[in-house]
């Protein structure tokens, strides 16, 4: 059993099941363009930078990268979503 289930079985056993923080954060990697957008400040020359900047940031952080890789939306989904299941 890992250190993370240990501790989330005692969090229970006593009780407590409000949620916690994860050390994990998921990396969305860019599918080879963008849309434009209002909100979007950079082009897309500019992402592979910022995209850059954020894993620099993540690691600095200390927080562990789930890299979801470049792919069909639904595939990507299912990918987060059975990554938050097994580590809820």
């Amino acid at each position: 059993m890992s250190v993370r289930a240990a501790r989330r079985r005692a969090r229970h056993a006593r009780g407590d099941r409000s949620p916690r923080l994860t050390p994990q954060v998921f990396f969305v990697r860019n599918i080879g363009f963008c849309q434009p957008a209002a909100a979007r400040r950079i082009s897309f020359q500019e992402s592979p930078a910022f995209e850059r900047v954020h894993e620099q940031s993540c690691r600095r952080f200390g927080y562990e990268r789930v890299d979801v890789p470049a792919g069909e939306v639904a595939v990507r989904a299912a990918m987060i979503a059975d990554t938050i299941s097994r580590l809820a």
